[in-house]
């Protein structure tokens, strides 16, 4: 039943207990969530891969809209602030670094973080706050189109989650899965390369 309720997935199974005895056992997660700040081809990629992952997603402009998406978010999901309007990035930020969100991230180059992070601590927020931030959002993989960007900032959200550091598989020593776990092979009719179902 570890296996089972450790693959981070809704599934259902059945398991034979020591005493011999067979359960039928429904493990429900919470698909995760992801708030994407601002418009645009990277926001239209990131809502493309996370759908593709079956999460959920909400894309919005709206600040008053955005600071409502922040409250229910727990440590499994995650808010990527796009928008270079500071009216709208920095009151996000400041309600993401004080909500519950596991992963908060800003797209822009150096100068834009220095900019966000003198609007947040002119706004009260604390420098060791700010540097919660993950920007620039993503992991170092030489990404230049928008879909490749999602990809990057994706593959930083799923480490953060995880616990790991984003390295290449081949230099961390020891098993793959270090908690052990593996993961399910999908059925002949679930390729991993189609896209699920609208």
């Amino acid at each position: 039943m570890v296996r089972l309720f450790g693959r981070g997935r809704s599934t259902t199974s059945a398991s034979s207990l020591a005493n011999g005895s067979e359960v039928l056992v429904d493990a429900l997660w919470p698909a995760p969530r992801l708030l994407v700040v601002g418009d645009g081809v990277v926001a239209d990629a990131l809502r493309a891969l996370a759908l593709y992952l079956e999460w959920s997603v909400a894309v919005s402009t709206d600040r008053e809209h955005c600071v409502r998406e922040l409250e229910p978010l727990t440590r499994g999901d995650a808010v990527v602030v796009l928008s270079h309007d500071p009216e709208l990035a920095g009151p996000t930020l400041k309600a993401a670094l004080g909500g519950g969100a596991g992963y908060v991230g800003a797209l822009g180059a150096r100068r834009t973080q220095a900019a966000r992070a003198q609007w947040l601590q002119d706004h009260g927020v604390l420098p060791s706050q700010i540097a919660g931030i993950r920007g620039p959002a993503g992991l170092d993989v030489g990404a230049r189109t928008s879909q490749e960007m999602a990809i990057s900032i994706v593959s930083e959200i799923l480490a953060v989650r995880a616990g790991s550091n984003g390295q290449p598989l081949r230099d961390r020593p020891g098993p793959v899965h270090i908690d052990g776990l593996t993961a399910v092979p999908p059925r002949r009719d679930e390729s991993p390369l189609r896209p699920p179902p609208r």
